[in-house]
């Protein structure tokens, strides 16, 4: 036998961006945004702690400017690959 209710689902409406607090596109349903995320562990400093950021398509790819050109000041010979738009990309 089936028993059957009717059961409230809780799902995801908006994402709105957590550094500039934009909402961000959704298209056919489906929101439109990059995740950046720790969890760190027993041999960090911060043993327990957890970051989730949700960010827009623009403040994303600021980040990954950010990075790109940090890692060029650390390390000079890298600069011809950190200029490609692959830097981070995952196919």
């Amino acid at each position: 036998m089936r028993v059957t209710a009717e059961v409230p689902v809780e799902s995801v409406v908006q994402v709105l961006c957590d550094v500039c607090g934009n909402e961000t596109n959704c298209s056919g349903g489906k929101h439109e945004y990059g995740t950046l995320s720790a969890h760190w562990g027993y041999a960090s400093s911060r043993d327990g702690d957890r970051y989730m950021v949700d960010l827009c398509e623009g403040c994303f790819f600021s980040v990954i400017e950010y990075l790109k050109e940090k890692r060029v000041r650390s390390d000079l010979d890298s600069m011809d690959d950190l200029h490609q738009s692959s830097f981070g990309l995952i196919r």
